[in-house]
């Protein structure tokens, strides 16, 4: 995927010596029924780590009939990874690959010597009026094997809880071995993952994007009561950032600004929904 025509990032560096040196904000570019987001490059910072570009497409309804459509295009000297939260995208290349990304799954294309590949909504996903909601980001290759030859993997499963949980249960054997004490593991709960009412989202997002406050669409692993009551009733979640990111601790610190924008958005998302003003 490519767009050239993205705005610039806009970078606030914090003064202290904290743990975070800079904030990107993403710059928006509205493609019609589609808007991207560019972090990476900016001018305040063209790489991080190995990461060349960072793009956030979507989320997006489309229309019936409609959909992606990146045509054939090249890549060299780089690889491209892609994820999506919504939907689904056909990859075709000249590698004579054909694949099909979608939630959950992950696309490796390493582009080496050079590559072509187009991005597609399926057609199936067309007839429906598609969602499309995903990441991409460009990464460069290491000194030395930029020409490598090009490649493509498409990662269908990816066991990061189950991966999580025995990392945990390693270094907990490990760290009780150390002390000469035993270690036994139950598990005291868990539950499915929630998808919010997407009319209750859009009323959060329009009401961020009409107000002009930043926002973002997060996957959260918290257990607020809004994941229970979304069971019986459409529901949705307003998140207010906190001070270095720290939350659930004791430590936890929000600016009256931002609590002031949340209690702004929250009221005007409700407030619509209730039908109340248009």
């Amino acid at each position: 995927m490519s767009y050239t025509n993205c705005p610039d990032a806009a970078a606030k560096t914090k003064a202290d010596s904290g743990p975070i040196d800079m904030v990107l904000v993403p710059r928006a570019v509205d493609l019609g029924e589609m808007t991207v987001r560019r972090a990476l490059p900016s001018s305040e910072r063209q790489m991080v780590g190995p990461f060349i570009f960072v793009d956030q497409f979507g989320p997006a309804q489309l229309d019936l009939g409609a959909g992606m459509d990146v045509r054939p295009h090249p890549h060299i000297n780089l690889a491209t990874v892609t994820w999506l939260f919504e939907g689904a995208i056909d990859h075709r290349d000249s590698l004579g690959t054909f694949s099909t990304i979608r939630p959950g799954q992950v696309n490796l294309m390493t582009a080496g010597r050079g590559i072509v590949h187009s991005e597609r909504s399926p057609d199936a996903e067309r007839r429906g009026g598609p969602k499309l909601y995903g990441m991409q980001t460009w990464l460069a290759l290491p000194d030395g094997r930029e020409e490598i030859d090009p490649a493509f993997e498409a990662i269908t499963e990816l066991p990061v809880i189950e991966d999580m949980v025995t990392r945990m249960k390693e270094a907990a054997q490990a760290i009780c071995a150390d002390m000469g004490c035993e270690v036994e593991f139950e598990k005291a709960g868990g539950f499915d993952p929630v998808e919010f009412d997407p009319g209750c989202v859009k009323a959060v997002r329009d009401a961020a994007e009409r107000l002009g406050y930043s926002h973002r669409d997060l996957v959260s692993g918290a257990g607020h009561d809004a994941c229970w009551i979304n069971r019986v009733a459409p529901t949705a979640m307003v998140m207010c950032p906190c001070v270095d990111g720290l939350s659930h601790n004791e430590a936890e610190e929000i600016s009256k600004d931002w609590a002031t924008a949340g209690a702004d958005v929250l009221m005007h998302a409700v407030v619509e929904t209730a039908g109340i003003v248009d």
